[in-house]
């Protein structure tokens, strides 16, 4: 989901639990974690995004 999206929809965002944030390198999550704690959430952004997810042999279902 882009940024712009997410600023839009944070109402619809869950703030009583924990918000994972990935994207293929972790930059665009990055903005969007710092975002998404600002106004309020608890948030991780998965380092290494999709890339380094892919390369630590984890499973990704597309």
């Amino acid at each position: 989901m882009a940024l712009g999206v997410i600023e839009r929809r944070l109402k619809e965002i869950p703030k009583e639990r924990q918000i994972l944030v990935i994207c293929q390198s972790g930059m665009r999550s990055s903005q969007a974690a710092k975002m998404l704690a600002t106004n309020g959430y608890q948030v991780v952004n998965v380092s290494g995004g999709m890339t380094n997810w892919q390369r630590s042999g984890l499973k990704v279902i597309r």
